[in-house]
């Protein structure tokens, strides 16, 4: 595998597993290729807003397969990504965009006042990333490069944020690659939030291996019959949750153990 960044490792399942489904949600699949197209589309366009290596961009829309898109996008042009819960309060968002920098954030929701940066909605980052042609940017990226700023929760204060490089991700799954036998067969639940760093794990676990990312809907989250439902007809493998959240829906996985094709339930995060 070639260490340099994600985006080169992601380029590499693109090449080796270019049909295999890299994103699912309930109702449409990509393969890697198209993924890989789609995502290098977004990082042209943001490129020709003024975005450049090194800047930061925020994330803050709603939870789908064009969150990972454009995670991938930004990673690829050698942006740090801030990725924000729309779910977060507006005194949380704001702390946020005031803390990062920012140079552009990316949103589905206007109704925050006194943003301080350039906005665009995903709408039209969907729309006029159409016209771009999709080939890989080949942006020269270093391991110690930023990948990501992720803020605490600010339990103990005011949320931090973290910044975490390309190195500091590709390491965790090398550390662990004895401790499981992951393959490009694998499906892996997204069910966390985005802006929680157990999603990390959750995206490039897949990805790294040329599996599958299984896109879970804020309601299939808090509803257990939904998430079972979405786990067998997607035939999962990997689930990887927080112990909170496994209690909320072990009644139903127990009742129809049956019917699913797990593998892992990893466990993380806070409990």
């Amino acid at each position: 595998m070639n260490m340099n960044s994600l985006a080169n490792l992601f380029e590499e399942s693109v090449r080796e597993y270019g049909d295999n489904i890299a994103v699912r949600n309930k109702d449409r699949q990509f393969t890697y290729k198209e993924t890989n197209i789609l995502a290098n589309k977004m990082a042209m366009y943001i490129k020709d807003k003024g975005i450049n290596k090194g800047d930061n961009v925020g994330i803050y829309i709603e939870k789908s397969e064009h969150v990972l898109f454009l995670i991938i996008a930004l990673l690829k042009s050698g942006v740090t990504y801030v990725p924000i819960d729309p779910k977060s309060p507006d005194e949380r968002v704001k702390h946020i965009i005031k803390n990062s920098e920012l140079k552009l954030l990316i949103g589905d929701k206007s109704n925050i006042s006194d943003i301080d940066c350039n906005y665009v909605s995903i709408d039209e980052v969907i729309e006029n990333s159409k016209e771009m042609t999709g080939e890989n940017l080949h942006t020269l990226i270093d391991p110690e490069d930023p990948a990501y700023i992720i803020f605490t929760s600010g339990s103990t204060g005011k949320p931090k944020g973290v910044c975490v490089s390309h190195e500091n991700v590709m390491n965790l799954f090398y550390g662990c690659a004895d401790l499981f036998e992951f393959n490009n067969k694998d499906k892996w639940t997204f069910f966390h939030s985005y802006a929680f760093d157990f999603s990390v794990w959750e995206m490039w676990g897949a990805w790294i291996y040329g599996g599958e990312v299984v896109v879970v809907s804020f309601e299939e989250s808090r509803n257990p019959i939904s998430f079972v439902d979405l786990l067998i007809s997607t035939e999962t493998t990997v689930f990887n949750c927080t112990p909170s959240a496994f209690f909320e829906v072990s009644g139903e996985l127990i009742n129809r153990q049956n019917e699913l094709s797990l593998k892992y339930i990893i466990f993380g995060g806070k409990h």
